[in-house]
């Protein structure tokens, strides 16, 4: 009963005797309902204590720690609007709710914006709905820059709103009607759409590789000999995920190309016959040349690094090239039905046909 004190003396030792609580340094006495009266006074005070401290936390710019002081509220009563406010401001790194509105990303992708308009006073709400209205307008209004073209728009102004937008997450930017040559997204897999990076230009198409990687898969699904042409991935990429990842109309776009596949220069592996395919792993020559360094080359898997196929042989049929977790080649490569190592398609577009389509 710690947070008990006797309103007579301050004694905080209060003990329950029969029907009663009984203070042990004067001997007062309390109801039950009056113990009650008197947790309730005590967490209301403690409470309001709490969040101006979040407050002042805020202010003194101390984010982690209004966060921290809010969530605490929070896990004792959800429906504390002004935690989850303070949990809004501090994620934001803002000081007081008027600064959102200057804000570069909508207000209401945030877990905490739905705890407000949840539990949130009329006031609360509207004021908050009228920043994310000014922020969304801002989006709008780049997007529109953008979609104009760098050619057309006033070069700095589309800067600035290509700076704008880059800082958004991935699935805000797939909501806005964004050209391919600013967003390449094309296709789809396992739900998402896939997006893509430019590597080179030629003849009127260009090299893409996914940005991330899209899934672990062997290089072969079995320990055996290997090239390029027989390799289970190659089946894989001109198959399943071809006829899966894009529309009929996306597939018209993608280019069929036939695929020099070299000799491993280390090891003298064969490296097989050309290929014509229309999606592929990169060679290590093309890892090699089409990437600035290790870290520009390093790819990601659900949020956490990975390494990815190449095409080319390893030091033996047994073994193909890959790129590291950390995006350092590695020429001797991995067994080819090493199972921790992934896909990371790339292709040749024509981007005339895209926007045609």
């Amino acid at each position: 009963m710690s947070k008990l004190k006797c309103e007579i003396c301050g004694g905080t030792d209060l003990i329950k005797d029969g029907g009663e609580y009984r203070c042990r340094s004067c001997g007062m006495c309390y109801s039950k309902e009056e113990v009650q009266k008197m947790l309730s006074k005590e967490t209301d005070t403690n409470d309001a204590l709490s969040i101006e401290k979040a407050y002042a936390d805020l202010d003194a710019g101390d984010f982690i720690e209004a966060s921290k002081c809010a969530s605490e509220l929070l896990t004792n009563d959800k429906t504390n609007a002004d935690a989850w406010l303070v949990r809004l401001l501090a994620e934001y790194v803002c000081r007081s709710a008027d600064d959102l509105k200057e804000a570069s990303l909508p207000l209401d992708i945030s877990e905490n914006w739905n705890g407000i308009m949840e539990y949130g006073r009329t006031e609360m709400k509207t004021a908050l709905n009228a920043s994310n209205t000014l922020i969304r307008g801002r989006i709008a209004s780049a997007a529109a820059v953008i979609s104009m073209g760098k050619e057309a728009a006033d070069p700095d102004e589309y800067d600035r709103a290509a700076s704008f937008l880059e800082g958004l997450p991935g699935e805000e930017l797939d909501k806005l009607d964004l050209p391919f040559s600013f967003r390449p997204v094309f296709g789809s897999w396992e739900g998402e759409p896939i997006v893509w990076r430019k590597l080179a230009s030629y003849g009127g198409n260009t090299l893409m590789i996914t940005e991330k990687c899209l899934c672990i898969f062997p290089y072969n699904d079995t320990y055996s000999p290997v090239t390029w042409e027989s390799s289970t991935l190659r089946i894989w990429l001109n198959g399943e995920f071809f006829s899966g990842a894009f529309s009929s109309e996306e597939q018209d776009c993608i280019a069929e190309v036939l695929l020099s596949n070299n000799d491993n220069g280390k090891y003298g592996s064969s490296g097989g016959n050309k290929t014509s395919d229309r999606v592929f792993a990169l060679s290590l020559e093309e890892a090699e040349g089409l990437f600035s360094d290790d870290a520009d080359r390093s790819a990601q898997l659900n949020g956490e690094s990975c390494g990815w196929w190449l095409r080319s042989p390893g030091y033996d049929p047994l073994h193909a090239s890959a790129v590291l977790f950390d995006g350092d080649i590695y020429s001797s490569g991995n067994y080819v039905n090493y199972d921790r190592c992934s896909a990371r398609p790339a292709l040749w577009i024509n981007e005339e046909k895209l926007k045609d389509r």
